[in-house]
């Protein structure tokens, strides 16, 4: 009968410990919003996704390895709350496993630029929904590997860039504990279109004061088999370089970024972007928050832009939110309300130059 006790005892104690020793999360975020967007001439009114932050279902789990190290995966995809559907592939928005100790992180896999973890840091939005700045953010034109000039004849081979995330990536994270100093280096190694990509962010957060900056180096290759003579290469080098900062004075808080976006095209003028914001969020009594934003593009694609909205929670994991966005053009410059899907009502593409493009929404947001 003792035999039999302490065999049970031990078994209890050794999955009491497997179980100290790792873990695994399920995780996610489903939002939803009925959104009316006007772009130019067209509108459109619809059941949309995503205007308050993300949704995303994903997995993540950590296992303790002993003496400070830690190993950790985390799968994460996207999918539309208002379809149930997703257009991509599965883990689109991060596939990544990691070891993790005193020295900090080092992460393989598709995972988030740096440029775009700093976006998300230093926008109101979440650059997500109507009034997100990120919608006057631009690559600078399309990335086609090979364009014909006039007398030669052939079919041109595009290759996209994303400037959010990118596969194939190593990236390394400092460790916390460094004085309020964080960062991260990363690089990936190009495997197919676009090519490869190098980024580092640094930052610093003391109290009520947070400020960082983050720079994205992308060289577009020319896919194998499509050099043609006479065929002109329009890839190029591209950078992005994202800076924002906050204060938190409690009942207000005040947001800053300013974005210097370049390209380089063989056989012609490099292309600039700059992008600023100013925003400020400010509590409305025990449960609101009001936001407020301002922003300006210049050079490439010249803009303005501003953004009021109201979230207020139902608990720690539901909101309920409204959003209103503008964004007024300059000469030849056709940005648009970038939750405004114009394959709902037209073919054509994108809005006209010089117009103006208005949004709001109002949604739900629940996290799991």
């Amino acid at each position: 009968m003792k035999k039999h006790l302490i065999a049970l005892a031990l078994l209890s104690l050794t999955a009491t410990v497997a179980s100290a020793q790792s873990s695994v999360t399920i995780f996610g975020v489903a939002d939803a919003s009925v959104r009316s967007v006007k772009s130019g001439t067209l509108s459109a009114k619809k059941l949309g996704t995503d205007g308050n932050s993300s949704s995303r279902f994903g997995f993540r789990g950590v296992e303790d390895l002993g003496n400070g190290l830690k190993a950790g995966f985390w799968l994460e995809a996207p999918f539309s709350a208002d379809t149930g559907t997703s257009n991509t592939k599965l883990f689109n928005r991060r596939s990544t496993v990691s070891l993790m100790g005193g020295f900090g992180e080092v992460r393989l896999g598709r995972d988030s630029l740096a440029i775009w973890n700093n976006a998300a840091a230093f926008d109101p939005f979440g650059t997500v929904g109507v009034g997100t700045i990120t919608q006057l953010y631009s690559t600078l034109g399309s990335f086609a590997a090979w364009t014909a000039p006039t007398a030669v004849g052939g079919t041109a081979t595009t290759s996209s860039l994303d400037n959010k995330r990118a596969d194939n990536l190593v990236s390394y994270l400092l460790p916390s504990g460094l004085g309020g100093v964080y960062g991260q280096l990363q690089g990936s190694f190009g495997e197919g279109a676009p090519g490869k990509t190098n980024g580092v962010r640094l930052g610093f957060k003391a109290g009520s004061f947070d400020a960082a900056v983050a720079v994205n180096n992308f060289n577009v290759t020319v896919p194998v088999g499509t050099v043609a003579p006479g065929l002109i290469p329009t890839g190029g080098d591209y950078r992005q370089t994202h800076a924002g900062a906050t204060y938190d004075f409690g009942p207000a808080k005040l947001w800053g970024s300013y974005v210097l976006a370049k390209r380089e095209i063989a056989g012609t003028a490099d292309r600039k972007l700059k992008v600023w914001q100013l925003g400020v969020t400010a509590k409305v009594g025990a449960a609101g928050t009001a936001k407020l934003v301002y922003g300006k593009a210049s050079d490439f694609a010249p803009a303005t832009q501003w953004a009021l909205g109201y979230q207020h929670d139902l608990s720690k994991r539901t909101a309920l939110y409204g959003t209103y966005g503008q964004i007024k053009n300059k000469t030849n410059s056709a940005g648009a309300i970038s939750t405004f899907n114009v394959v709902d009502v037209t073919t054509s593409g994108v809005t006209a130059t010089s117009a103006k493009s208005t949004g709001y929404e109002i949604g739900i947001r629940h996290n799991f």
